[in-house]
């Protein structure tokens, strides 16, 4: 038997052993293994930096919010009463009459309206925005494929005259995508004065290059100007777009097109956007000197930039194997970007990569990692020699 005072020390140790134990098997349990958990979970699933697709990296004006939200009353309504005011808003923008203006669901309906009923002999500058092959194999198209990335990294057209007299549709992205290149209004006369193909001259970026051939429509009846809401307004997912042409030509295409081919929404949402022309101007603004700031950050750490003039920037590695491995390292970061490939860029190969903007915190990450790959690519190749 213990004397009465060891059993009372010996009960109170036991016990407090006892306590103590549990307690920090609970706290393992509940607490610590679970927050270290949490914690794990949050690194995985923190919100990836989408800099692939090139949205803007703002809101929408507050107008903008307001008739999004009105038109949404009447989500169950088809947009019967028509596009006229949207016609005649966007016909105010162009300088032009809104018998020359056909809204489209996103500037990807005026791309397949075009191919599916010109597009039997298709030219396609290259590297260039993939969305005119991919519909012209989808309708069964001729290509004719024209290299105008020079190796000077300069990009013009390469169209010759018997190009022209072959074609039955001819591209040209201004400026293109994927290299923000503007083409010259000369080059653009030049086609126009040597083909009888329809010439579509895509300008989703418009609002960031500030060229335009719109008021060549009346003089060339053989003219299509595309251009988004995409880009610069912001709207890429409500799907609003528009063609400029002709009127004979706009009243051709809209006959092949569906009767309510913008929903409500988008068409309520356009008509406001360019209501709000002062707001977007200022945010336009801003992107192009973020954009401007990148291209000199990218050029300080030994990456060749291309003078943008869309709402992207383009660079070239100095090799396949350094553009796979900065590639790599953003995306284990969660930070996406486009490489060179066939499937988002027709005949887009080599080292670069094409980055759109954003706003400016993503754009400081990526500054970042970016920075920090680049360094260890130097070091590494340090080691190699």
């Amino acid at each position: 038997m213990f004397p009465k005072e060891d059993l009372k020390t010996y009960l109170k140790a036991h016990v407090l052993v006892f306590f103590v134990h549990n307690i920090f098997k609970y706290s393992l349990h509940q607490v610590i293994w679970p927050l270290a958990a949490g914690i794990n979970t949050m690194s995985k699933n923190l919100k990836p930096i989408h800099l692939d697709y090139s949205g803007a990296g703002y809101s929408p004006s507050a107008l903008v919010k307001r008739s999004i939200y009105s038109a949404s009353k009447q989500a169950d309504c088809y947009p019967y009463e028509g596009y006229d005011m949207l016609h005649e808003k966007i016909a105010e923008y162009c300088k032009t009459e809104s018998r020359n203006i056909y809204a489209t669901n996103g500037g990807d309906e005026a791309i397949e309206l075009l191919v599916t009923i010109f597009g039997r002999k298709m030219l396609v500058p290259i590297p260039t925005y993939n969305e005119y092959e991919y519909i012209g194999k989808s309708r069964n198209s001729e290509i004719r494929y024209k290299n105008c990335l020079r190796d000077d990294n300069s990009y013009s057209l390469n169209y010759t005259k018997a190009d022209l007299k072959w074609a039955t549709l001819v591209w040209i992205c201004n400026p293109n995508n994927p290299t923000g290149s503007i083409i010259p209004r000369r080059d653009i006369l030049w086609v126009l004065d040597n083909t009888d193909a329809i010439v579509a001259v895509d300008e989703a970026y418009y609002e960031f290059a500030g060229n335009s051939v719109v008021d060549l429509i009346k003089k060339y009846k053989n003219l299509v100007v595309l251009r988004t809401f995409s880009k610069g307004f912001g709207l890429a997912g409500l799907r609003l777009g528009y063609m400029v042409s002709d009127s004979s030509r706009i009243s051709s295409l809209k006959a092949a097109a569906q009767e309510f081919n913008v929903n409500r929404i988008a068409r309520a949402a356009g008509i406001a956007a360019l209501s709000s022309l002062g707001y977007y101007k200022k945010r336009i603004a801003s992107m192009k000197r973020l954009r401007d700031e990148f291209e000199q950050f990218a050029l300080g750490l030994g990456i060749y930039a291309f003078k943008s003039n869309g709402g992207f920037a383009f660079l070239k590695f100095k090799s396949i194997a350094e553009l796979e491995k900065i590639y790599v390292g953003l995306k284990n970061k969660g930070i996406f970007v486009f490489k060179a490939s066939d499937s988002e860029f027709t005949g887009l190969k080599g080292p670069y990569m094409r980055i759109a903007i954003g706003n400016r915190g993503d754009l400081s990450v990526l500054k970042k990692e970016l920075k920090s790959l680049m360094q260890k690519q130097k070091l590494s190749d340090g080691k190699l020699r």
